[in-house]
């Protein structure tokens, strides 16, 4: 028959394991919900970078194409006001 110290020892070392075991648990569930929140904040990121950088390049595109059509407008103004003078070549 076990003494009440073998029983309190038992006692210790089953709830010491508990404890281990728990431990292990939690920092495998906190290492999981990191990863999977990491995923998903990742994701969220890329796609407001995605949809940031396609709306930049229009508005580069909208400014480049707006700068052309200003610089043949003014050609064209010159161009109706200052008449080429034509020379002839010897």
């Amino acid at each position: 028959m076990p003494s009440p110290i073998d029983k309190a020892i038992d006692q210790l070392e089953k709830s010491v394991e508990k404890i281990r075991e728990f431990s292990i648990n939690e920092s495998k569930a906190v290492q999981k919900t990191v990863r999977e929140s990491s995923g998903s904040a990742r994701s969220r990121v890329e796609t407001d970078y995605t949809a940031t950088r396609k709306r930049l390049l229009k508005e580069a595109k909208d400014a480049e194409k707006s700068i052309k059509e200003a610089i043949a407008s003014i050609e064209k103004s010159l161009a109706d006001s200052n008449p080429v003078k034509r020379t002839s070549k010897p």
